[in-house]
């Protein structure tokens, strides 16, 4: 495999990964506030907004490493 097709599966992969991870994460993090509002145990809300936060975090993480593929794949042409 070449070069231009690797990042193109890196750039796709991530992409993919962090738009996953960064809507799961943003859905996960509003269910929390939703059961803090509600009067949820504090652990439960803590442990799940933790995790929650975590997760859209790294999906950022991911999306942001799918702009850096694409910057190198752009200019190898």
């Amino acid at each position: 495999m070449g070069k231009r097709a690797t990042l193109k599966r890196k750039w796709l992969l991530s992409g993919g990964l962090g738009a996953v991870g960064f809507g799961s994460g943003l859905c996960a993090v509003i269910e929390v506030a939703f059961m803090r509002h509600e009067g949820a145990p504090f652990w439960q809300w803590f442990l799940l907004g933790t995790v929650s936060l975590a997760v859209l975090i790294t999906g950022l993480n991911f999306i942001i490493n799918a702009l850096k593929y694409k910057i190198r794949l752009e200019n190898l042409k």
